[in-house]
């Protein structure tokens, strides 16, 4: 006869039947089933093993078990018992992790409730990122999940992203229109400033400062060949990054293809005095991306006016284009003591998402004067406009946002 023996897992129920039935026991049935919870909820799960014992000489022959006379169909047939199966035993251990990891994760969100309701300051923050995490769970949803991957793609984030999301709440229509709402939407974040070359009564300074690696030689002399290209500019150089190796050697590699003198100041004063001595229509001024912090940093004698004379000033910070919004904030204040006049995203064509050309001018009410998207000097260099920007942030044309 079958007796049901229970566990919480396997393993016990088959304990409890070896215990009661010995090592001869025989497994006829397994399954799992659920025991009744708190209303309904988090109700814990067991498992039924039903066995039994095989007893060999129960089991009756095809000779004995037919009485003389009797036909075929008369003797008695007995189902042969189910063994134990190793499939069944790796499916019960695998529920049973299963519903262990689900009862942790509801403690955890038990847990996450009760921190939010001792702080609930954080919960508006939380809530909005969850919104946007969210939002990209249905690209091909409703408009604020457009929105939403539109944002993630062009790596907008922070303070922007969630007045761009505000903009366009509640609009209806089909991708077409809320692609056209999108972009009216990025627009109005869009702040562009004069190209830095434009020709005045005065000689001028350009010069550039930002982290190290963010492609300030190479703009530099980007912008110093189209200073060349684009009229009789007289150009001169002058590098105050004495520290990175080879910078100085980069820089007059540069000069010395276009023809132009190049000086080396590794202090404050010999940076004015370069500059205050020389006859050039346009000086630019490279800078090592120390920041101007300490008495040797050059980049912070580059607001003084007082160093310059007469020279129109141009101080560019260079931010790569994929530089996230709280990034941007720290660099905003570290490069402040330098008074930068405008911006320069540099790396346009080695990213997807140029969310800078936005956080950039938010974060530092600075315009956007210089694109930089590529190697060549000084091809791919161009003035800021707001049409091209706003190409880079949502291209018209992007196969991957067609619905058919």
């Amino acid at each position: 006869m079958p007796h049901t023996f229970t566990g919480r897992t396997l393993v016990e129920a088959h304990r409890a039947a070896e215990a009661s039935l010995g090592d001869d026991f025989v497994v006829l049935d397994t399954r799992r089933v659920k025991k009744k919870g708190v209303a309904g909820w988090l109700g814990a799960a067991q498992f039924e093993v039903e066995a039994g014992v095989q007893v060999e000489d129960a089991r009756p022959t095809r000779a004995a078990a037919r009485p003389a006379g009797a036909t075929a169909s008369a003797a008695p047939t007995l189902a042969a018992p189910r063994a134990f199966s190793p499939s069944a035993y790796a499916e019960g251990h695998a529920a049973a992790a299963e519903i262990t990891r689900l009862h942790r994760e509801v403690r955890a969100m038990r847990a996450l409730l009760y921190r939010m309701q001792k702080q609930p300051s954080r919960v508006e923050g939380e809530l909005k990122q969850l919104r946007r995490a969210m939002g990209t769970l249905h690209p091909r949803g409703g408009g604020k999940h457009q929105v939403a991957r539109w944002l993630e793609e062009s790596g907008i984030d922070g303070a922007v992203a969630d007045q761009i999301a505000d903009a366009l709440r509640g609009t209806r229509g089909n991708l077409d229109r809320l692609r056209e709402v999108y972009r009216d939407a990025l627009s109005e974040h869009i702040h562009v400033g004069r190209w830095p070359q434009t020709r005045g009564d005065r000689p001028q300074l350009v010069a550039v400062v930002g982290p190290p690696g963010v492609g300030k030689t190479t703009t530099l002399a980007k912008l110093a060949g189209r200073a060349l290209a684009d009229g009789e500019a007289n150009i001169a150089f002058i590098t105050c990054d004495t520290f990175r190796v080879g910078a100085i050697e980069h820089l007059a590699r540069f000069a010395e293809m276009m023809g132009a003198p190049i000086a080396v100041a590794r202090d404050i004063e010999a940076l004015h005095r370069a500059a205050a001595s020389s006859d050039a229509d346009i000086v630019f001024v490279d800078t090592a991306g120390r920041g101007p912090e300490g008495d040797d940093a050059c980049e912070a004698g580059l607001a003084d006016p007082q160093g310059w004379g007469c020279r129109e000033r141009h101080v560019l910070l260079c931010l790569d284009a994929s530089t996230r919004a709280a990034d941007t904030e720290a660099l905003s204040g570290r490069y402040r003591p330098c008074a930068p006049t405008a911006l320069a995203i540099t790396k346009l064509d080695l990213t997807a998402t140029p969310g800078a050309l936005l956080h950039g001018p938010a974060s530092t009410s600075l315009p956007v004067s210089t694109l930089a998207d590529g190697p060549r000097v000084p091809e791919d260099v161009a003035p800021a406009t707001a049409g091209r920007v706003l190409e880079h942030l949502a291209p018209r044309a992007r196969a991957e946002d067609d619905p058919s």
